[in-house]
């Protein structure tokens, strides 16, 4: 699980979403054969919508898809 979000974010405070990372956490600590990964990424710079262009969304995807490829191949990133 990724959960991203912005220092900056009027809409969604980055405390919760650190929380709801800590409860997924949780709840997981016992699953069988390993509890799944939860990152989370906060980005100091950026709210909901303020701080966008092209070169930080390209940035943003790129970790996504490094992500994605970490689940599916199981490599450590």
């Amino acid at each position: 699980m990724l959960l991203v979000g912005g220092m900056f974010d009027r809409r969604v405070h980055y405390s919760g979403i650190i929380k709801y990372a800590a409860v997924v956490r949780y709840a997981t600590k016992f699953s069988i054969p390993q509890p799944p990964k939860v990152c989370v990424r906060i980005d100091l710079k950026a709210g909901h919508g303020i701080g966008s262009n092209i070169f930080k969304y390209c940035s943003e995807l790129g970790f996504m898809y490094a992500f994605i490829l970490d689940q599916i191949v199981g490599l450590d990133i």
